[in-house]
């Protein structure tokens, strides 16, 4: 009952990472180039709506996640 509406909810673990980190994750070549306005250099995912409405919150780390997600 408390969602249903077209809320937005985050899901994630709260964890700081760089855009960097998050590529290199993926053990892929990357290319770097010249930030532009407005890119994001950090994100944070931040759940606290999600664990008002859902009671929802993170089980498994940010790196355990993207290792699960690499490994299927």
């Amino acid at each position: 009952p408390k969602v249903g509406k077209g809320e937005v909810l985050n899901v994630g673990t709260g964890e700081i990472h760089t855009v960097n980190e998050i590529a290199a994750m993926f053990k892929r070549p990357t290319v770097h180039q010249a930030s532009r306005k407005g890119d994001v250099r950090k994100t944070q995912a931040d759940f606290s709506r999600t664990k008002e409405l859902l009671g929802w919150e993170p089980t498994i780390s940010f790196d355990e996640g993207i290792k699960g997600v690499l490994d299927t």
